[in-house]
């Protein structure tokens, strides 16, 4: 224990209380290290769920909040950070009864703090008990180490796995981004011959989309419709080129959905209709052409009816773009989206890396949308993670980045169930799951539009499906085990 932390402890037993500054960002977006001070309490007894703790770790002192109580210790968690540690009671030797913000104190009794941690509460990006690994698997601290090696510049020439590396990079959608780091003297051959493969694919395919896409906007052009790329048709330019990001599909805003159907119907696509867009395939090409960026679920009224706002292009009147900062501001809110649905993969935070450093942006004014749109601390915790995923060679926390790598590019199954139940409760998430409302199951049998008597029968159909159907069954096999998972992986 360094003197200050000595002299901490020390006022502590002799005043009972102690207002002190304290350093590191676990405690973010609530304590800034730069301009906060703290006023701890001495502890008398068993603290509460959600009180802020000032505990001691080997010679440290810490400060971080209690996620639950156990028989002989707390399970103790930084606001800013995931990984669940479990501490004793007896280490435990201060309380955070207030704290100053810029000179003003506001005591954890005022509705300022009581707003802030019933906001902590709710937000799905707390990922605290979703995974309770101790330890990193290898294979995913060898994934990151290949991505940085990328991202520095770096020769790889890890002791690896290729094959398990190579599955794992394969499903988060970046194996061509990392092939040209492979050692093809340590790479086993038919795994580097197929990684090869994959990689000489993925730029065939960047090569007829981006053709295909300009012969669909010239028809576009004709039909005098209003055209707008993003997403991943903006983002795929803005990765190294020898370093080719991966994609499905190539999406853009329209102004008229029909006239678009028309073009890509006539070039022979297959149509699906979407809630906010519809896609069109044929063979491996797939376009998605939105007439909204957002579900009206999504409380972004920003990106609302945003041709209004989009810049048009200096030589062609009908094509749009985003501006840079808009498009930092989407591809945040976009984030969000699929972080709260399935959860996200590496490419996700790779994605947002290569906008914030390939695009001018001026982020005074992208951070205001994105405050707008209620993501401020959402957005937080992602520059933090893509600081220490990225920036640093230090370590991600185990939980994190388990979740991360325990699917795929768009997250997993799992992950979309617990933070589900996360949020609705076990109960409710059951009784939605087995009785759903009749919005949504007039979406999968459309008759009951016409006829809603037949909703209990629909029920009936919906549970044969769920039990004697495979896909269904994957999804209620792994309900039940998350469900009736008594170990450490849910809340």
């Amino acid at each position: 224990m360094n003197t200050e932390e000595k002299k901490i402890e020390d006022i502590l037993n002799r005043d009972n209380y102690v207002i002190t500054s304290f350093s590191g960002i676990s405690m973010l977006p609530l304590l800034d290290e730069t301009k906060d001070l703290v006023k701890i309490e001495k502890v008398n007894g068993l603290l509460e769920v959600d009180d802020m703790a000032l505990f001691k770790r080997d010679d440290k002192l810490v400060l971080h909040r209690i996620m639950s109580i156990k028989k002989d210790h707390y399970e103790i968690c930084g606001d800013n950070q995931i990984e669940i540690e479990d501490v004793p009671f007896k280490a435990v030797i201060g309380k955070v009864v207030g704290y100053f913000k810029s000179g003003r104190y506001v005591s954890i009794e005022d509705q300022e703090y009581l707003n802030y941690l019933k906001a902590l509460q709710r937000d799905l990006y707390k990922r605290e008990r979703y995974y309770r690994h101790k330890e990193v698997p290898k294979l995913y601290s060898d994934t990151l180490a290949l991505i940085r090696s990328v991202i520095n510049d770096e020769e790889y020439n890890l002791d690896v796995d290729y094959k398990a590396l190579f599955n794992l990079v394969k499903k988060q959608s970046i194996c061509a981004y990392v092939f040209p780091k492979i050692n093809k003297d340590l790479c086993p051959k038919k795994t580097y011959a197929d990684w090869e493969d994959l990689y000489y694919l993925a730029l065939q395919r960047k090569l007829l989309f981006d053709d295909e896409r300009e012969r669909i906007f010239k028809e576009l052009d004709d039909k005098k419709v209003k055209h707008l790329p993003f997403k991943g048709a903006i983002t795929n330019n803005l990765y190294p080129i020898k370093n080719i990001r991966q994609f499905a599909d190539n999406d853009f805003l329209v102004s008229d959905i029909e006239k678009t159907s028309e073009v890509f119907l006539q070039r022979e696509y297959q149509e699906i209709k979407g809630e906010i867009e519809n896609s069109y395939r044929k063979e491996f090409l797939n376009f998605e052409a939105h007439w909204q960026l957002f579900e009206d679920i999504y409380d972004y009224p920003y990106f609302k009816d945003y041709f209004s706002k989009a810049i048009k292009d200096s030589n062609n009147e009908y094509l749009y773009h985003m501006s840079n900062e808009d498009f930092y501001a989407y591809s945040i809110c976009h984030f969000k989206k699929h972080y709260n649905n399935f959860g996200v993969g590496i490419r996700q935070y790779l994605d947002i890396y290569y906008i914030r450093k390939e695009l001018k942006i001026d982020f005074e004014v992208a951070d205001r949308i994105i405050e707008e749109c209620g993501l401020k601390d959402f957005h937080d915790y992602i520059l933090n993670m893509i600081h220490i995923l990225f920036e640093t060679n230090q370590d991600v926390p185990a939980s994190e980045i388990c979740f991360i790598f325990s699917g795929n590019a768009y997250g997993s199954l799992d992950n979309n169930i617990r933070l589900k139940m996360k949020k609705k409760g076990k109960l409710a998430y059951v009784l939605e799951r087995v009785f759903p409302k009749y919005t949504d199951m007039s979406k999968i049998y459309p008759i009951l539009k016409k006829l809603p008597i037949l909703l209990p029968f629909t029920y009936i159909l919906r549970a044969y499906r769920i039990i004697f159907i495979d896909k269904e069954k994957r999804h209620l096999k792994a309900e039940m085990h998350i469900l009736f998972d008594h170990g450490e992986k849910s809340k």
